[in-house]
């Protein structure tokens, strides 16, 4: 009974996370806010263009990285140059759901390297065992509901600034 009232919970959790109106759509496709459709779309390069947009618009310098396990953008808050304070991880929507092992990953390099904290930037969302990992070890997780939710508040210049990169 416990399993079915869980899966029952699940699915209407997602199903509420999903829905928006026809009113918002049409004003996010008049603001230039990209679709979901659009979104899955996107390489990785992309994805890691744009969140570097987005971060610098938060006030963090941003540093490319290796990528991989190592992770593709070092963030550090002006003034801190030289010390970076989060690793960001992106994963375009074509890599499916990240799963937990690439969150270990994650963490063993912020562990390694003395970083505060690390994002994980997953467009297909994220595995259950994943968001549970990352409540407990310094990560945060950006789904593509989320890049979208942060790309809907910065100002339209920022937005084309964000979206024209990594094109």
């Amino acid at each position: 009974a416990a399993l079915l009232v869980w899966l029952f919970w699940r699915k209407k959790t997602l199903v509420v996370a999903n829905t928006s109106t026809a009113a918002e759509r049409v004003a996010d496709a008049a603001s230039g806010l990209p679709s979901v459709v659009e979104m899955a779309e996107w390489n990785h390069a992309r994805v890691r263009s744009i969140i570097g947009v987005v971060a610098e618009c938060e006030g963090y310098a941003v540093a490319a990285r290796a990528g991989g396990a190592e992770g593709d953008l070092g963030l550090a808050r002006a003034g801190e140059e030289g010390s970076t304070s989060v690793i960001v991880t992106c994963a375009p929507a074509s890599a499916g759901p990240v799963s937990a092992r690439r969150l270990r990953e994650l963490f063993g390099t912020i562990t390694i390297e003395g970083v505060g904290r690390g994002w994980y930037v997953g467009l297909a969302g994220f595995s259950s065992e994943a968001r549970e990992y990352a409540q407990t070890h310094r990560l945060v997780l950006i789904s593509g509901d989320g890049l979208r939710e942060q790309l809907r508040v910065l100002t339209d210049r920022d937005l084309a600034r964000a979206l024209s990169r990594g094109k």
